[in-house]
């Protein structure tokens, strides 16, 4: 039975297509082959080596063309050629999507096969973005070199490479002429998954790839304090949008490091505790009310705890006098019964 259990799922498709009532007849045969195809009941879209006869049985079950434009995407991805040819020859709809996951999965040949249909795949901006977003530089350049026309591509391009830290991607956009745009979103992308050698580099070139309060505020809000640092040192300037990022998504060791920054913290306003609020993260409304002098709060603090459904930090916040209106809580508390039912049991006040 071990033997059986290790048997390769593309080995027991190739068992399956010699026998007739596939299943069925298979777990005839012994225990060991039932425990097999017993594990093997469920075969997906996204199996790498799927035999083109079962995309076809599994084709032929499919009720929507919403269904059949997951399945082309899919094999396109995994970079199925006969697969997508035979899909695309029953009349399969091949959208955006289609282009975007071959892209991304570096699948060039299905690209050209995309290209050479009658009409041909529509390749835009958000193709380029895709192949960048993975690293695919070959593809980006297969993209670019197309023509009459190269794939379209704008500043996306560049932020997606940068979100990915695809130094050599991004390296490579920026050396074409004309160079691939980039801008301020680019900087945030690398802030927000913490790559500092991308946001430097963004940094040297000449002009200087741009950046404003938002870059502070995406990497506060990934908790990536180490980027932050180096965003400060280089003179990124940050604004209450930081803070509300961190209190947002619950970064404390971010919202402590803001609270004590030098030479002066981080500004902070009443959308501070209402951000943290509506996140439910009352361990970060403690912190921001022990401080000297607290972090300010108002109706709009309550009012952001209800609307979300945050009973615990609606609480909290009514037992240390935050200001409220009870009929504003209860008008934006209609969605979530725990909080209605605390509300109209008199409580809060």
């Amino acid at each position: 039975m071990e033997e059986a259990n290790c048997l390769p799922l593309s080995v027991v498709l190739s068992i399956l297509q010699l026998l007739p009532q596939e299943a069925f007849i298979a777990r005839l045969v012994n225990k060991a082959c039932r425990e097999v195809f017993s594990k093997h009941c469920c075969i997906h879209a996204n199996y790498a080596d799927l035999p083109l006869w079962v995309l076809r049985e599994f084709y032929s079950s499919l009720r929507s063309d919403f269904e059949r434009k997951q399945l082309v995407t899919a094999r396109a991805g995994l970079g199925d050629l006969p697969g997508v040819e035979w899909l695309v020859q029953q009349g399969a709809s091949i959208g955006p999507s289609v282009s975007w996951a071959a892209a991304a999965g570096g699948r060039t040949h299905i690209l050209q096969l995309l290209a050479s249909l009658d009409p041909p795949c529509a390749f835009d901006e958000t193709t380029c973005k895709a192949a960048a977003s993975a690293g695919q530089l070959d593809t980006l350049r297969w993209l670019r070199s197309l023509q009459p026309a190269p794939c379209p591509w704008n500043a996306s391009t560049c932020e997606a490479a940068a979100a990915g830290g695809y130094m050599e991607v991004l390296q490579w956009c920026r050396a074409q002429q004309p160079a691939c745009p980039f801008d301020e979103w680019a900087c945030c992308a690398a802030a927000e998954a913490g790559n500092i050698a991308a946001l430097a580099w963004l940094r040297s070139q000449s002009p200087p790839c741009p950046w404003n309060g938002l870059t502070c505020a995406a990497a506060a809000g990934a908790g990536q304090l180490e980027t932050l640092k180096w965003l400060r040192a280089h003179g990124a300037e940050w604004n209450r949008l930081t803070f509300e990022a961190a209190a947002a998504a619950g970064q404390m060791q971010i919202i402590q490091w803001l609270a004590s920054g030098t030479p002066q913290p981080c500004p902070w306003n009443e959308w501070t505790c209402e951000s943290a609020a509506a996140a439910g993260h009352v361990h970060v409304l403690e912190f921001l009310r022990q401080q000297e002098p607290p972090c300010p709060w108002s109706q709009w603090t309550t009012l952001a705890a209800a609307a979300k459904g945050q009973l615990a930090a609606l609480q909290w916040l009514r037992g240390r006098g935050c200001p409220w209106d009870r009929a504003e809580c209860e008008a934006a508390g209609q969605a979530h019964p725990e909080v209605m039912r605390w509300l109209q049991q008199g409580a809060g006040d």
